[in-house]
């Protein structure tokens, strides 16, 4: 896209004619750079473009983050706080690189940002944004991520209690900490929490529809836990992520099928260097269980198989014995039910 600062005056310009209706249109389909350019070429274009272009703030480094509050810190900035309805905030180079001065400006300035909808802080310690979890005030929120610390166990329990407008939950932990319920937030339809932590929730009424449980090494049975799902009939998707040894696939799908038989969807996966492995043998009591489910069409593990193993077969044993079964992902690998050929295709080759 190449625009200059005399477009908008041209004899032919198109912003002569086109109602801003539809210059708005078009621009919230153009990418931040063009966007960027846009807010050049006029007062009218600027004022059209610039909702669009502080929409989705994504801030994965110190110096986007300090440019950032520089900008909200202008005459200019205030303008500005009703139009951001997604931050982001990953903390790619590590909260230690986080002064409290600059994180104190950001939970002032985040407080202030009125419309947000998804608020995703991916901080850990001494990053806790306790003032922000006690007084913060955000009536749209519908997206929330979070990395817990002890500090702010209590803290995060009344932030929640609070906007019980949150439909997509993620909570993060780098040690356990126990949440003092009990936490009422009846909108939910995600929740993605350690397993330890649902005991703290107030179930009665959710209706979810996505479901991730993460596991560690304090707390490895989701026994207790899964049988607070079993009623909830939306619920489709389920994901186990697991920081714990010797995670059996056949064991956990067993746990899975006995109270979330109507699942469609089911990914267990495992973090970073702790890989499961499948035996034949393994693979025929995974083949057992995924027999049990009425209605699953996908299942995605990130087991590797046993060098005796051919993986076509493994598809085609699961297939054989889930007959809603069209997509298998495993070993990084992606495997589709072609039913014109009546076979398993490997899409990873495609």
């Amino acid at each position: 896209m190449v625009l200059t600062r005399g477009a908008a005056t041209a004899a032919r310009s198109i912003i002569r004619w086109l109602p801003n209706e539809i210059l708005s249109t078009v621009a919230q389909e153009l990418p931040t750079a063009d966007l960027r350019v846009l807010c050049l070429t006029s007062r009218l274009l600027r004022n059209i473009a610039t909702p669009f272009l502080y929409r989705c703030v994504h801030l994965p480094t110190l110096s986007q983050l300090k440019c950032f509050l520089r900008t909200m810190k202008q005459r200019s900035g205030a303008s500005l706080h009703s139009h951001v309805h997604q931050f982001y905030a990953p903390d790619k180079e590590g909260s230690g690189t986080y002064t409290p001065r600059l994180l104190k400006a950001l939970t002032k300035m985040l407080c202030q940002l009125s419309n947000l909808h998804i608020l995703y802080i991916l901080f850990a310690y001494p990053a806790a944004f306790t003032e922000l979890l006690e007084h913060g005030s955000f009536p749209r929120l519908t997206v929330f991520l979070y990395t817990v610390q002890p500090e702010t166990a209590t803290a995060v329990v009344s932030f929640l209690n609070r906007h019980t407008t949150i439909t997509d939950l993620t909570l993060l932990f780098t040690e356990r900490v126990d949440l003092p319920g009990p936490i009422t937030m009846p909108q939910l339809v995600h929740m993605n929490i350690p397993n330890h932590c649902f005991s703290s929730f107030d179930l009665d009424g959710v209706s979810l529809e996505a479901l991730s449980i993460v596991l560690l090494p304090f707390d490895a049975d989701m026994t207790p836990t899964l049988p607070l799902f079993h009623a909830m009939s939306r619920l489709t998707r389920f994901t186990l992520l697991s920081a714990v040894e010797h995670l059996d696939d056949a064991t956990e799908l067993h746990k899975i099928i006995t109270h979330l038989s109507h699942l469609q969807k089911i990914k267990i996966s495992r973090v970073a260097g702790n890989l499961g492995s499948i035996t034949w043998a393994g693979a025929v009591e995974i083949a057992v269980e995924l027999g049990k489910f009425g209605s699953l069409w996908s299942v995605e593990l990130d087991s590797v198989l046993d060098q005796s193993c051919d993986a076509h077969k493994v598809v085609n044993l699961w297939g054989d014995a889930c007959e809603l079964l069209i997509a298998v992902k495993f070993e990084e690998r992606s495997w589709r039910w072609n039913p014109d050929e009546e076979d398993w295709i490997n899409t990873s080759l495609e």
